[in-house]
């Protein structure tokens, strides 16, 4: 079971929500809240910054080793999508970082940009969708990062974790979500294809425009959106669904005005539906795109834009290094062989040694008993030429004849 921590702040308040993931990608809230950042707990006219609030945040809830998510504004990420002349995934990072270094102002080689590739029928990347932060906002994510002490760390665009309530469809499919997410400063809005955001926004809510207003300002404005993404994605989307996010009471009226102006299904989900168990405070639509985000974590989903694990090209090999390396392996092999070959030559020497010592025990034994194989030789030459005297007796007895004047004289 791993910790989770989802962060998302803006001028007057951070907003987080602590989750555990376990396995299967299941997913469970511990706790969630808002932070006010007004100036109340400044000391010496000197304000406490962000970071330094959200690393306060991270040890008071005792997160330090969570997975930390820092879930960016989008209105703070410049964005621009363009065609890609076909490339290796090696080679991509790098056409999109010039590319986008063109047609993104404000920019410099150090800027941090990361990328959702789309790819045609065949899997060859066509286009691609570029999001860069501002040096002040790249800054403040570093600042968040050092400040947390957290290990392991994600920084993604707030309204692309929201891709986790459209529903799954065929890769080859061309239809579209419109995912909406209302809260109470904002709604977030995301357009989905192939499991892929393909166009985001954020639309800011005036502090008194609440219920029929709110919900007609939002379809107008979902409208306007529609009207504009041909252009900024470079090819027609054909919305075949609509997903609001939210309470049955959130979304209510919102629901039935998108029922009014778009001829699709118009359907109402809840965070809760991402959750094992019960939500707690984040049971409200401005949790959804941070409990989205840990869902995302918790299913083992690489974020379409992280900032803080960006794609990048591969570093270029140094040839130094390279062939260092080829010498250390050659002057390894070499250490190698030879150390084979010596240690069969101590083999075979060491065998030598033990058979001279051998040859040496038996030419002894040969000295010794010398002697007695001279003895056993004469003892068996002996053998077999002896003969029995009883049967030689016994034989010229019956030979000779009856005569008691004979006599025997000599045997040869």
């Amino acid at each position: 079971m791993s910790r989770l921590l989802a962060v998302n702040w803006n001028s007057s308040l951070i907003r987080y929500v602590l989750g555990t993931a376990e396995r299967d990608g299941v997913l469970r809230v511990v706790e969630a809240g808002e932070r006010k950042t007004d100036s109340e707990e400044s000391t010496d006219d000197v304000p406490i910054s962000v970071a330094d609030r959200v690393g306060s945040l991270v040890r008071e809830l005792n997160a330090t080793k969570a997975t930390l998510l820092l879930c960016v504004n989008r209105g703070v990420v410049d964005s621009v999508t363009f065609p890609v002349p076909p490339a290796t995934d090696a080679e991509l990072p790098t056409i999109v970082r010039n590319m986008a270094l063109r047609q993104l102002t404000g920019l410099s080689e150090d800027s941090v940009i990361d990328f959702v590739p789309y790819s045609s029928a065949e899997g060859v990347v066509g286009s691609v969708s570029a999001m860069a932060l501002p040096v002040t906002e790249q800054q403040q994510i570093q600042d968040i990062i050092q400040s947390s002490g957290c290990s392991k760390v994600r920084a993604v665009v707030i309204t692309q974790p929201l891709r986790v309530f459209a529903r799954s469809k065929a890769d080859d499919d061309p239809m579209a979500t419109l995912v909406v997410s209302p809260g109470a400063e904002s709604t977030h809005v995301l357009i989905v294809q192939n499991g892929l955001p393909r166009l985001s926004r954020t639309i800011r809510m005036g502090q008194a425009m609440r219920g029929y207003e709110a919900a007609e300002y939002i379809t107008a404005e979902l409208q306007r959106t529609l009207v504009s993404a041909g252009s900024q994605i470079e090819q027609d989307i054909e919305i075949s669904d609509v997903v609001v996010v939210g309470s049955e009471i959130e979304a209510a009226l919102l629901v039935d005005a998108l029922n009014d102006q778009f001829p699709v299904e118009v359907r109402r989900v809840s965070s809760r539906s991402l959750l094992d168990g019960e939500a707690g405070d984040a049971a409200i639509g401005a949790y959804a795109p941070l409990i989205a985000a840990l869902k995302e974590e918790a299913a083992g989903m690489r974020p379409a834009v992280d900032f803080a694990n960006s794609k990048r090209p591969p570093r270029p090999v140094n040839q130094r290094n390279r062939a260092l390396a080829i010498a250390a392996g050659i002057a390894l092999l070499l250490a190698g062989g030879w150390y084979f070959v010596h240690s069969q030559f101590a083999d075979i020497g060491a065998e030598n040694a033990r058979l001279r010592a051998r040859v040496k025990e038996l030419d002894e034994l040969v000295t010794k008993t010398r002697s007695k194989r001279n003895l056993a030789k004469v003892l068996t030459a002996w053998e077999a030429s002896r003969m029995s005297w009883l049967d030689e007796l016994r034989d010229l007895t019956i030979r000779m004849p009856s005569s008691s004047e004979l006599t025997v004289q000599q045997f040869s």
